[in-house]
């Protein structure tokens, strides 16, 4: 019997995998952000994809069945589709549109897993986790941006709304990967979307002609093999923490401890100022998890 099928999770346990998944990805973007200042983006994500496999490799070994049945395979692809247009609508929005314009716009992501998780999973959150999603999406929104950059009209920037659909698209890839373990376990679903997209990422780099960028790894030390770990371990975590978790609470707990980390990170590596304004959206969001509970 496998190990994942063994144990009866309760929710607090589910609640407590989900802040550990979040406390990852939360390490990654900080381990990548340095790594992006060595090497193209393309490239990154290529090597940071590929560098999962070995991990789900062992993972599925050990514990996975392997058994791929045919309706797996639709709401498996979807996951890699999504994921992968995420990934290019990202870079697309970042090079049309200042980070201040963009990147607030990923504070939907939890809204969007809401609506998609109840078309898919009829999956509902209790009005009081509604209450608690709103207050993040708003404290995430306004930790990012002001009041001043909404008045100034920054809606109408294309970037923005590229980044609207990145959210989106992120939080059907989350309720996806979900839909798909209906199917499967968590250690098969995992080795089969890193490797496909792994090698989606891999042959696109080929065809960019940008492939020899890929032995910049050899400058990267440590910092590549830390964001391996970290990624492999937020992914598995998040795919174990779904599965008796809302999408939606675990998408709100993921934006709250990335954003939060996102600030303190700042401070302490890159003394980023952090005002009134932040500290109030970070506690705002703090109330809302707290909701979620």
């Amino acid at each position: 019997m496998h190990l994942l099928h063994s144990i009866s999770m309760s929710m607090t346990t589910g609640l407590i995998i989900a802040v550990l998944a979040s406390l990852c990805w939360g390490s990654v973007d900080a381990v990548r952000k340095a790594l992006a200042e060595r090497i193209t983006p393309l490239a990154l994500a290529t090597l940071l994809a590929a560098g999962k496999i070995p991990g789900f490799a062992l993972w599925a070994a050990v514990d996975g069945s392997w058994s791929i049945p045919p309706a797996y395979i639709l709401p498996g692809l979807g996951v890699v589709v999504t994921a992968l247009i995420a990934s290019v609508l990202f870079l697309w929005a970042l090079r049309l549109s200042p980070l201040s314009v963009s990147i607030p716009m990923l504070s939907l992501t939890p809204a969007f897993a809401v609506l998609i998780a109840f078309l898919l999973l009829d999956e509902a959150p209790t009005g009081r986790q509604q209450i608690g999603i709103g207050a993040v999406v708003t404290g995430a929104f306004f930790l990012n941006t002001g009041i001043q950059s909404v008045r100034g009209g920054r809606w109408g920037d294309p970037g923005a709304w590229i980044m609207v659909a990145v959210s989106a698209l992120w939080a059907a890839a989350m309720t996806l990967d979900k839909v798909a373990m209906q199917y499967t376990d968590a250690p098969t679903h995992g080795i089969v979307h890193v490797t496909l997209i792994a090698l989606l990422l891999l042959l696109f780099t080929v065809v960019r002609g940008q492939w020899r960028t890929l032995a910049e790894v050899r400058t990267m030390g440590g910092l590549y093999g830390a964001a391996i770990v970290l990624g492999t371990l937020a992914t598995a975590l998040q795919l174990v923490a779904i599965q008796v978790v809302l999408v939606s609470v675990v998408e709100t707990i993921k934006r709250f401890v990335g954003l939060t980390m996102s600030v303190v990170n700042g401070r302490i590596f890159f003394r980023e100022p952090v005002g009134r304004r932040k500290v109030f959206a970070i506690i705002w969001m703090g109330a809302g998890v707290f909701l979620l509970v």
